[in-house]
């Protein structure tokens, strides 16, 4: 009886062992191995992921999922992940979350890409998330890319390149024929008139070459020369007439005294002149007036030239209105 109480105690603690071992290798793999801190993402596609689904951080186990709560938003329905993470770890505050398969056969996992920063997330916090890291997630993402530019791109183009060809098939259709009787009108002209064109060119082309000849006699070479002594010359003509130029400013230059010398003069002449204008303007009324009556007596006894007259004789000198 004793024998068979020790069996079963042990076997009691074997088992009790190995609830206790599957206990923690279960923690150690999702993570969850004392004390934990709740951190948040919001990822557009939770498949795969569910309740228990490992955290990792860069390859590191620290938690687990531990809620998933669906949100509507203006972009669509979004999913609210509560990640478990262990009290311990800090995580940067430039780090993402995404969701990842490390192999084609192995669960989906949270996988965190660690940043560089030095300021940490707090606890309740939302770490933001991108796309898919695993292959499949990836073949969905590329999946709705294609769906979308098919739908929003793709489509449209084909409509648009469908109405194009439409309206240029209407255009053709109504100006076709009128385009291809103006080129057969066009090209009957031209070949009616592509005698004279090369009639006309071959006379131009001949004037062209009797030109050429005339320009080749004009510039021999002594023609070229005299060309040369012109130029010579008038370089020469040009030095000479700067010499000049120069010759003429220095002139003027040695003037300047004498022409300023000979305008204060002048000034003080017309001053001179000015003060005496009046006396000047006196005397010559006397004058005009004595000229006056000595031509009217002449007029009345031309011999006064010869005889003159004798002082007293009772004759005076009248004025012109007298």
């Amino acid at each position: 009886m004793t024998q068979y109480r020790i069996n079963q105690f042990a076997v009691g603690l074997f088992v009790l062992a190995g609830l206790v071992t599957l206990f923690l290798m279960l923690a150690m793999l999702t993570g969850r191995t004392g004390p934990t801190h709740s951190y948040f993402t919001v990822l557009n596609n939770v498949a795969g992921v569910q309740y228990g689904t490992q955290v990792v951080y860069e390859g590191y186990p620290i938690g687990q999922v531990q809620n998933i709560e669906p949100e509507p938003g203006d972009e669509g329905l979004q999913f609210r992940l509560e990640l478990a993470v262990d009290r311990n770890w800090q995580i940067p505050d430039d780090s993402v979350t995404v969701v990842s398969s490390p192999s084609v056969l192995s669960a989906k996992t949270i996988l965190i890409r660690g940043g560089k920063s030095q300021n940490y997330f707090e606890p309740g916090d939302t770490l933001p998330a991108i796309g898919s890291a695993s292959m499949f997630g990836a073949l969905q993402d590329m999946a709705r890319t294609f769906a979308d530019l098919s739908s929003n791109g793709l489509f449209p183009l084909i409509t648009n390149l469908n109405n194009q060809i439409t309206k240029a098939g209407d255009l053709l259709s109504g100006d076709l024929q009128a385009l291809v009787a103006n080129l057969r009108e066009t090209s009957g002209e031209l070949q009616t008139q592509t005698p004279d064109i090369l009639n006309n060119v071959q006379a131009f082309s001949r004037d062209l070459a009797a030109a050429g000849k005339n320009i080749d006699r004009a510039l021999n070479e002594d023609n070229l020369a005299a060309i040369d002594r012109i130029l010579a010359n008038a370089d020469q003509t040009s030095a000479r007439l700067a010499g000049i130029s120069q010759d003429i400013r220095t002139v003027v230059t040695d003037l300047g005294p004498n022409i300023d010398a000979s305008g204060k003069d002048l000034r003080f002449s017309l001053e001179t002149v000015a003060r005496h204008i009046d006396s000047l303007t006196h005397n010559l009324d006397a004058a005009s007036l004595q000229l006056l009556e000595f031509s009217r007596q002449i007029r009345n006894n031309p011999s006064v030239i010869i005889r003159g007259t004798e002082p007293g004789s009772g004759e005076e000198i009248r004025g012109p209105n007298e």
